[in-house]
């Protein structure tokens, strides 16, 4: 409900909220397309797959992938894909069903107006790093300065998903309470175990491990998903580890932002529900948003010069690198001595 595609080595329990989209888990070489047919699924999540495909003119390509750390999670086609990628684990949980839906909803929701993303500020990740150097000054500092810079960036890149993430995800899951009964039960155990896994961050010691604003920033988002959890399925014991530790009013206010006026066929766009939890939170000037039309346009001129086979891709096509190949050498040179 979701940083970098890579494998990450034991670091300490973070503070925020597993939600599928925030799940961290390895880009493997794509595997077969399983297709619908291979799985039996509920209509609602039928129905998510197919308004996904209408609304934005791409398949949906649905692979097992056994290797999921959580039941499903979808990736949105970018310019330059054919189609969207749902990767489900195997087997008949009903829970995978719920997620499916989830993960289609937040990708409608968010194509409802431009598409744009949350981009990192490059100074603040520096700062993250330095304070958790000093978190851990009682290590050798070649030591300390290599830990913090994997786990800085770490929790770092965990706080702005979740920002990005969790206020657009409970619109959706009102949206799915109010739409979908068959997916009732299925809802309500995985919030209710979200929120009880995320509990041990309350601990002290787990307080001590983390610079003071990602930690409450990402504890303040914890306790509004616990209170919406409370909200929803009517269960107030939910909230109460938060509401006791003071995390009740702001809970409530992020709550509201989120869920604007209370129309459950409206509610704020994507962008105007991050800026204004990022401005509760006091994080507003931790990331910005990029411009989607030079996004676009790089991606277009990247697509046309390789189809013209003039440069060569180098790794995956996430976080490829691309160069001259010998045509594209030859077109430059060719167009130097026109210049002359």
């Amino acid at each position: 409900m979701p940083v970098q595609d890579t494998t990450w080595k034991v670091l300490p329990q973070p503070p925020w909220l597993p939600w599928p989209c925030l799940q961290r888990d390895p880009e493997p070489p794509m595997p077969e397309p399983a297709g619908r047919g291979s799985r039996e699924f509920l209509p609602s999540a039928n129905q998510a797959l197919s308004e996904l495909e209408q609304a934005t003119g791409n398949p949906v390509l649905i692979v097992e992938a056994p290797e999921l750390k959580v039941l499903a999670t979808i990736r949105r086609a970018d310019p330059e894909d054919s189609s969207h990628v749902l990767r489900i684990k195997g087997g008949e949980n009903r829970s995978a069903d719920y997620l499916i839906v989830f993960e289609c909803r937040m990708a409608l929701w968010d194509g409802q107006g431009h598409r744009v993303l949350l981009r990192s500020n490059p100074e603040v990740r520096g700062q993250v790093i330095s304070e958790c150097v000093e978190l851990h000054s009682h290590l050798p500092l070649a030591q300390a300065q290599a830990l913090a810079q994997e786990f800085g960036s770490f929790i770092y890149d965990g706080l702005i998903l979740q920002l990005r993430s969790m206020g657009p995800g409970l619109l959706v899951d009102r949206w799915i309470r109010e739409h979908c009964p068959g997916l009732h039960e299925a809802q309500e155990r995985a919030i209710t175990s979200a929120i009880t896994n995320n509990l041990g961050a309350l601990k002290p010691s787990t307080r001590a491990n983390y610079p003071v604003t990602i930690y409450e920033a990402s504890i303040a988002m914890n306790a509004a998903y616990a209170r919406f959890g409370d909200d929803l399925l009517g269960k107030p014991y939910l909230a109460v580890p938060y509401l006791s530790q003071g995390f009740g009013e702001v809970a409530r206010r992020l709550i509201t932002l989120a869920l604007g006026d209370g129309d459950p066929a409206q509610g704020p766009a994507d962008r105007q529900i991050i800026d204004s939890w990022a401005g509760v939170l006091g994080i507003s000037s931790w990331c910005g948003w990029s411009e989607p039309v030079e996004a676009n346009a790089l991606t277009a001129a990247i697509k046309q010069l390789k189809e013209g086979g003039q440069v060569d891709q180098l790794g995956e096509r996430r976080g490829a690198r691309y160069l001259l190949s010998e045509q594209g050498r030859a077109a430059v040179v060719s167009q130097a001595m026109e210049d002359d």
